[in-house]
């Protein structure tokens, strides 16, 4: 039995609001709005250009080159401008085609110097956040995903149990990935049918 559905998304809203706080601060968006509640519910703080902004957020799907983002990390390190990133994951795949994610991008900034404030699994921080919205411990929660890297890791490292999602139109992996991230329980849905 499921008590309670924790969404990553949710728990970082209330620490980009906060930031967002005062009078006359915006962000800039990296990717899309996607279903974000998130930023629908701040969207009157959005800014066209990375460079009137206070800070960047990085969700969902990226669309911009590899050219405009640097362009964008130029900005980033002249103004010192934080990054908030929505999700760790790099890639995520949609009708058997790889998009590039929210953790796609920030990796370059971060490697130039750019601050990035991880709000996504693999870290700890968003797991204990979730157990504490939960209100449990996490001998009594259980990871559900389809990244070993993100997912399963995350919870790994949270001492909490995961089940790794294989087939159904995400991410796959090979026998021996799956061998090395050791996911307590393997749910193969197989593939999806329209």
């Amino acid at each position: 039995m499921v008590d309670r559905i924790i969404i990553s998304g949710r728990l970082i809203k209330d620490d980009i609001t906060i930031s967002l706080g005062t009078a006359g601060m915006h962000y800039y968006l990296i990717g899309t709005v996607g279903a974000s509640v998130l930023l629908e519910d701040i969207m009157a703080k959005s800014s066209s250009s990375p460079d009137k902004c206070q800070i960047v957020i990085a969700a969902n799907h990226i669309f911009e080159s590899d050219t405009e983002h640097d362009e964008i990390i130029g900005c980033l390190l002249k103004n010192e401008t934080p990054v908030y990133s929505t999700n760790s994951d790099r890639f995520v795949n949609i009708n058997g085609n790889l998009q590039k994610t929210a953790g796609y991008f920030y990796t370059r900034p971060r490697q130039a110097g750019v601050k990035i404030i991880e709000y996504g699994k693999p870290n700890a921080e968003i797991f204990r956040k979730g157990l504490e919205a939960a209100g449990c411990s996490p001998a009594d929660a259980c990871m559900i995903g389809d990244s070993l890297e993100t997912d399963i890791e995350g919870a790994r490292n949270s001492g909490i149990k995961s089940d790794l999602l294989e087939g159904g139109g995400g991410l796959t992996h090979t026998e021996d990935e799956i061998r090395q991230a050791i996911p307590d329980f393997i749910i193969n849905v197989g593939p999806i049918r329209a």
